[in-house]
């Protein structure tokens, strides 16, 4: 199994509360208007022919935008 992941960033940075949920954290978005977070993989069997694989071309992420960032939660959030 393999897997290529790729993520681009640019857009806005964002922080997050929220008192209910005990949530937080700062998090960058990708670009808007551009597919931010792809991933590829490639699954076989190595005592078969199968050979499973997703192609990042063409691959949508509506209607959330990607992103990474810090989360704090739980006991973590205060």
């Amino acid at each position: 199994m393999s897997f290529e992941v790729t993520w681009v960033g640019g857009g806005p940075r964002t922080k997050i509360r929220d008192d209910t949920f005990d949530f937080g954290g700062d998090f960058v978005s990708g670009p808007p208007g551009l597919p931010g977070a792809t991933i590829a993989f490639t699954v076989s069997d190595d005592g078969g022919n199968a050979v499973y694989t997703a192609d990042k071309e063409g691959q949508s992420h509506e209607p959330w935008i990607p992103g990474v960032g810090h989360e704090r939660n739980g006991v973590f959030f205060q």
